[in-house]
């Protein structure tokens, strides 16, 4: 092959490939609409668009001074450098210095390009003044390249490895051409008319170019797959470790280094659905927090270095800081990281099942060794006082038979009570519990309760609006509130508070108390099945820890649901929420 068809070949390949380039460029422009995609889709489409110009223009033309095209070629050629350079600064932020220099230089070789006065033609010499004009143009290319791939090359050491590579590959790319430009443009006869190996050469550099930047703006599919196999390789074992974890803090711990490392975030956290701090990773709790609650309210934040991305899924929130070049370097680490999200939430689920296990077999084992204990009690008194009852009766004076009656009937009803509880629990669990949902007045439902509280009737006090009704089965919308009651003067302090608000459909009713309120750390199991509060908490024997588990339940079954919140400005709120009901029309009459 001669060298004149090699060098064709070449110019051929050239004008191929950057005009792909330029299309692949606009059309990601144009699906993204974002200014980093826009300028550095105008650097590939002003490139090919020389390129392509520079192959349809007759020789004459370009070898004719004061052509008007060949200068209009020149000023777009000047602004490909200029553009990426624009690219970087959409990316990284302006420096005052450096953005005044690259506007200066760009004018004042446009300006220059514009007023010259001739241009040589192939193989002519050059004049001073075009001399020093290649030399202005050199120095402008060059500073605005340098500069660019320099902060690029300095900001992809703390991006994931793909994306370094890819801003790497780029910066690579355009210091190529700038190469190619620098030994065409000392060439002191400018292009010679004959091809020779210089040409050769230069444009072999530039069509080196073009590959380089093709891949570190759109890298194919395979070779994604080939740069991912390490990082994927890693974070395939962690996840394989996250599917064994067993407690939703063992998912943050195997998650976050793992996200920090393999893809290169800044910090990460991650929240369950109520918006609770599972763990960090490169923040503090206090700054975790505030992410969730800005990303959470749709603020997404930005200082001008870094972006927050959350990803929620059904038991909570993933919440990562990611650089600013990640939008557009780092698509395929935004779509990981949704897989991730996926897996998260099924580990967190798996996870929370296993917790929930572990901690109703304690329970049931704490729950036994309490029943037995307080099952065992009262039947060692009564089974003792029936023995003496029997052995001594005669010998026994009429008020001393009538306390030791008393002493069995109080330890039955114990027991009957821990019966019952059992029963309640069971036909829950076999969706057998049995319900006459109609209306009832709030008013007196609560009013009766409370007269059974003698001696505490006078440290209740009621907030209840008349004619409140709700739809509920009357037996166990008292039992659950005896139940809020007896807890408030066992584990709380008078007085105590009994009110009722309705909103939309719902009434909502609350017991208040001014103790000393739920330690944090009980509030995850306060109604879980078997759930004690400690002695310490209470002014008596601890019980079962069935009574909240089955106020839910009751609360559940009649389509409502029970709750807990701080009082203020001390204190516990127990509540129920049920469906409001209308008046009927026999009660209507009646008022």
């Amino acid at each position: 092959m001669t060298t004149e068809a090699a060098h064709d070949l070449l110019q051929l390949a050239q004008l191929l490939v950057f005009v792909g380039l330029g299309l692949a460029a606009f059309t990601r422009w144009y699906r993204d609409r974002t200014a980093p995609a826009g300028w550095i889709a105008a650097a590939f489409v002003t490139f090919g668009a020389v390129v392509l110009a520079a192959r349809l223009l007759p020789e004459q033309a370009t070898a004719t001074t004061e052509t008007w095209e060949v200068k209009f070629l020149l000023v777009v050629l000047i602004l490909f450098p200029y553009f990426l350079y624009r690219f970087m600064v959409s990316l990284l932020g302006r420096v005052t210095w450096s953005w005044t220099i690259a506007h200066v230089l760009t004018g004042a070789v446009i300006i220059w390009s514009l007023l010259l006065p001739e241009l040589p033609g192939p193989g002519e010499p050059r004049t001073p003044l075009f001399t020093a004009y290649v030399y202005l143009l050199l120095t402008q290319w060059g500073y605005l390249t340098v500069r660019t791939v320099l902060r690029l090359w300095s900001a992809g050491t703390k991006e994931p490895p793909i994306a370094r590579r890819r801003m790497r590959l780029l910066s690579s790319g355009a210091l190529a051409i700038l190469l190619a430009l620098i030994v065409s443009g000392t060439n002191p006869r400018g292009s010679e008319r004959e091809v020779g190996t210089p040409q050769l050469v230069t444009g072999g550099i530039v069509l080196l170019s073009a590959p380089l930047m093709l891949i570190g703006f759109a890298p194919p599919r395979w070779i994604l797959a080939v740069w991912r196999q390490r990082e994927e390789a890693a974070l395939r074992e962690a996840e394989t470790a996250l599917i064994r974890a067993t407690t939703v803090r063992d998912v943050a711990d195997l998650l976050l280094p793992a996200l920090t490392r393999y893809l290169g975030v800044r910090a990460a956290t991650l929240h369950d659905s109520s918006g609770a701090l599972i763990g960090a990773e490169g923040v503090s709790e206090h700054e975790a927090d505030r992410l969730f609650a800005d990303t959470a309210a749709g603020e997404v934040n930005s200082d001008g270095r870094v972006a927050v991305e959350s990803i929620a899924f059904q038991r909570g929130r993933l919440t990562v800081v990611r650089s600013l070049l990640a939008p557009f370097f780092g698509a395929e680490e935004r779509r990981i990281l949704e897989g991730v999200a996926g897996l998260t939430d099924l580990a967190m689920a798996r996870a929370e099942l296993f917790e929930r296990e572990s901690r109703n077999s304690e329970a049931m084992r704490d729950f036994i060794a309490i029943a037995s204990h307080d099952l065992r009690t009262p039947i060692t008194v009564i089974g003792g006082i029936g023995s003496l009852l029997t052995s001594r009766w005669h010998q026994m004076a009429d008020e001393d038979r009538l306390e030791l009656a008393s002493k069995v009937e109080k330890h039955a009803q114990h027991i009957g009570r821990i019966v019952e509880d059992l029963l309640t629990v069971s036909k829950m669990d076999a969706r057998a519990l049995e319900l006459e949902i109609e209306p009832v007045e709030l008013c007196p439902a609560v009013e009766e309760v409370v007269q059974e509280f003698t001696g505490h009737d006078a440290e209740i006090v009621l907030e209840i609006p008349n004619e409140t009704i709700v739809a509920a089965d009357p037996d166990h919308l008292k039992r659950i509130l005896r139940n809020y009651l007896a807890n408030a003067f066992v584990y709380g302090a008078p007085p105590v508070t009994v009110s009722a608000t309705e909103r939309d459909r719902w009434v909502e009713l609350r017991v208040s108390d001014q103790g000393g309120g739920i330690p944090d750390d009980f509030l995850p199991r306060l109604f879980e099945k078997f759930a004690r509060a400690q002695r310490k908490m209470s002014k008596a024997t601890a019980g079962t820890g069935l009574g909240l588990s089955i106020v839910r339940g009751l609360a559940r079954e009649m389509g409502g649901d029970a709750f807990y919140e701080p009082a203020v400005p001390c204190g516990a709120t127990f509540g129920i929420r049920l469906p409001r009901s209308e008046p009927t029309a026999d009660r209507s009459q009646r008022g």
